[in-house]
């Protein structure tokens, strides 16, 4: 056994495992040695320093009679950084090509072997009893139960792993089971297979549903986040390329192009709380914590943010924009970003560019000639958001936070200069406790407008929660009323 270049169009198994901690001892592929193990019986040599878990996978592979097996550690230069971030960025083509993918989900690292491959033992503790002679009863436990409760299921690198293959033969909880896009089975029971698409699926099975039914575009990234995001990375930095394989499938299967992990259109409205640092307050990168999509992504009618507003709408909730999103990127180019994600030459940088996108009556407010703008943005780790649009002041009254809610969020209310509530919304329990705060207009109904309440620091603007108001705040905002101001949101 060695390593190999594979034939074009050679059929292959992959291997999705836990690395784990233990690095000293553990063969993995160099620049150093790469010539070395591709000489034939080199893995063989090399048997002590592979772990169990990938051991037992080419025994897998062997008895089921096919020839190749793809492992991160041995079929990726480790040091070559190049190597890893091309590959990285198209990780969902090496699991979705695969034959199968052999799941490794019990023990906490890569030393732990496959229950039940020789010599590795099965670890089980069923529990029987007889009801009556010669009749006995156990217990059984799904799939995906067995993998939320593992290190494996709460790894981030491992999710992407999972959802992208096609088939998986999953060894869990010391049982094997082989799941496809349509059902999956178990050793332990003789049955006809459990469909997928059974709308009285545990949550925990749920994450077997992602990119299992065509054209769902959206819901499949909000299920992506809902579960990826509860997982843990070893290092923050990876928050993105860990689901980059994730995010290429969605956007090949629906053209959109995603920004910083985020697809159009920009000004989707969701809750978090908690920043993590190095990453854009205005995409779920940048925050801790599980984020939480509300209805703005619901009514938000796909419209081109360069199409005019429609001046009589029919009497509906469509949420119409007039933002022209560019970006500023790290290495100072700006760029503007169209409907469908994609970078296009920036000649819009201008605020009239952005008025004539609006309602008349928006038009007619004041442009800013003073403060924050374009010219003098400071430099980033990542790419900061460029745009024109009307910003408003209004008070903050903080609230007590929701009986059981979940991310433990600090709940505040907008008020006006009557005293009056326009909007209630959740922000990061840090923020200050009363005071003015700074919204900016991203969109709106018949009904009401979409905010951003802006936090400013050496003259970038986050993102620190987002609140529908009503549309009488436009006249009943503080002073000085409404302004068209230019905003660089990190």
């Amino acid at each position: 056994m060695s390593i190999v270049f594979a034939p074009i169009k050679c059929r292959y198994l992959a291997l999705s495992y836990v690395w784990g901690t233990r690095k000293t001892g553990r063969l993995v592929l160099t620049s150093h040695n790469e010539e070395a193990l591709m000489k034939p019986a080199a893995l063989t040599e090399n048997r002590a320093s592979i772990p169990n878990t990938i051991w037992d996978a080419i025994t897998v592979v062997r008895k089921l009679g096919e020839n190749y097996l793809w492992v991160d550690s041995l079929c990726l230069v480790q040091d070559d950084p190049i190597e890893i971030e091309q590959c990285v960025a198209i990780m969902d083509l090496f699991y979705e090509m695969a034959t199968l993918t052999i799941v490794a989900a019990d023990g906490d690292d890569a030393w732990a072997g496959l229950g039940g491959v020789e010599p590795t033992p099965r670890q089980t503790n069923r529990l029987v009893r007889e009801i009556v002679p010669g009749l006995h009863m156990t217990t059984t436990t799904d799939m995906g139960a067995l993998l939320s409760r593992s290190t494996y299921g709460a790894r981030g690198w491992t999710m992407q792993e999972q959802v992208i293959s096609r088939r998986l033969l999953v060894f869990v909880g010391g049982q094997i089971y082989f799941k496809c896009d349509t059902s999956h089975f178990r050793e332990d029971l003789n049955w006809a297979g459990k469909p997928l698409h059974d709308s009285h699926l545990p949550i925990a099975d749920m994450i077997s549903m992602i990119f299992t039914t065509p054209d769902r575009g959206f819901n499949d990234f909000t299920d992506i986040l809902l579960y990826y995001m509860l997982r843990k990375l070893s290092f923050q930095n990876d928050i993105l390329r860990a689901a980059q394989g994730m995010l290429r499938k969605i956007s090949l299967h629906t053209g959109m192009h995603f920004f910083e992990g985020l697809p159009p259109p920009l000004e989707q409205e969701y809750r978090s709380k908690g920043r993590r640092v190095g990453f854009p307050s205005y995409s779920w990168t940048g925050w801790l914590t599980p984020v939480q999509y509300n209805n703005f992504v619901c009514a938000w009618d796909e419209v081109s943010s360069d199409r005019d507003f429609e001046e009589n709408p029919e009497p509906n909730s469509d949420v119409r924009g007039w933002i022209i999103w560019h970006c500023k990127l790290e290495d100072g180019d700006v760029v503007r970003i169209s409907n469908t994600g994609r970078f296009r030459k920036s000649l819009m940088l201008q605020p009239e560019d952005t008025l004539r996108n609006a309602r008349t009556k928006y038009q007619e407010f004041p442009v800013a000639t003073s403060g924050v703008g374009f010219s003098k943005v400071p430099p980033t780790s990542y790419p900061l958001l460029l745009f024109w649009t009307i910003c408003i002041e209004l008070r903050l009254e903080r609230a007590l936070p929701a009986p059981g809610d979940p991310l433990g969020l600090a709940y505040y209310s907008a008020m006006d200069k009557f005293g009056e509530s326009c909007g209630r919304f959740t922000m990061d329990p840090t923020t200050p406790e009363n005071g003015d705060g700074e919204f900016a207009l991203l969109a709106a109904t018949n009904d009401s407008l979409w905010a951003l309440m802006l936090v400013w620091k050496d003259g970038i603007a986050e993102r620190r929660g987002a609140v529908e108001l009503s549309n009488s705040v436009l006249d009943g905002c503080l002073p000085p009323g409404p302004m068209w101001k230019a905003i660089v949101l990190g």
